[in-house]
């Protein structure tokens, strides 16, 4: 599961030029994932999933679209999102693979002779906007470490006091092009199989090590999963060969339940010695 559907931390994100006349320019964009879970103090090892999705910063008000593989036609459909600027975007599903061999089979990088997508945007309320756009997959492979929090911010994060900062430490990437990225969102029950809303993201420069989360980012007593990000990209932004890889490791956490202030705590068992003196004196008169 990857919180690409939720946010997309598009590289070409602010850097969408301005469309000329006779030759708008788009954005196009394959963002292939590898996610892992981490389940403990230690960095996970195995791979939980890979997940491709499509994606398009147009310069028009395009309403949606589809998207051919050389393989095939209409292998995605594509309709409005945000990217992770808060800018209009269009994006595909997200399609997930037990292996990127599988991905591969179905959606063709660098290493195939395969690896031409046309991408058929449409705007619903004006059709002479209707454009198709072609970009070639140049990526054969992640050059990326797998992310992973250290075992005291993975121990710290297992009921966190969320009314303190906290600080998000991990290993650094050794890729001096990544970029790194901390995503978390409110979930609607323990496991996190839906989202509810999003919590914090933050972007860093390869070579980070921490994020700062401040005191009241999330609320007590609540499930949540924080998705730490490696993404690089292989392209050129509006030259349509653009495909942005990825390495997401996916902590789920809870967050501790509210307790009272020291003042409160004064006040109830002031409360409580009260109520044990008056029961002793009902006592000693029923005597």
């Amino acid at each position: 599961m990857t919180l690409r559907t939720l946010v997309v931390c598009s590289l070409a994100a602010g850097a969408v030029a301005t469309p000329a006349a006779a030759t708008p320019l788009f954005s196009l964009e394959i963002q292939r994932t590898t996610v892992y879970n981490q389940t403990s103090g230690a960095a996970p090892t195995s791979q939980a999933n890979v997940s491709v999705i499509f994606a398009v910063d147009p310069p028009a008000d395009f309403t949606g679209g589809t998207v051919d593989s050389a393989l095939a036609t209409d292998v995605a459909s594509l309709s409005p999102s945000f990217d992770g600027g808060g800018n209009p975007d269009l994006q595909s599903m997200e399609f997930d693979f037990s292996s990127e061999s599988a991905a591969l089979a179905m959606f063709p990088d660098g290493s195939s002779a395969n690896n031409t997508y046309t991408f058929n945007l449409v705007d619903s309320n004006d059709t002479t906007q209707n454009e198709s756009v072609q970009m070639t997959d140049i990526s054969t492979s992640s050059t990326l470490n797998t992310p992973a929090a250290t075992s005291t911010t993975w121990n710290g994060l297992q009921g966190l006091d969320a009314t303190t900062d906290f600080s998000f430490g991990y290993g650094a990437d050794t890729n001096s092009n990544a970029l790194d990225f901390l995503e978390i969102v409110q979930c609607s029950d323990p496991t996190c199989a839906e989202f509810v809303s999003l919590a914090y993201f933050n972007s860093a420069s390869a070579g980070n090590t921490s994020f700062d989360l401040p005191a009241n980012t999330f609320l007590p007593g609540t499930p949540y999963l924080a998705a730490l990000f490696f993404t690089v990209g292989v392209g050129v932004p509006n030259t349509n060969t653009l495909t942005e890889l990825s390495d997401e490791t996916n902590i789920t956490f809870e967050t501790m339940t509210s307790v009272p202030e020291p003042g409160t705590w004064l006040l109830l068992l002031t409360g409580l010695a009260g109520m044990a003196i008056r029961r002793r004196k009902r006592a000693m008169r029923a005597d």
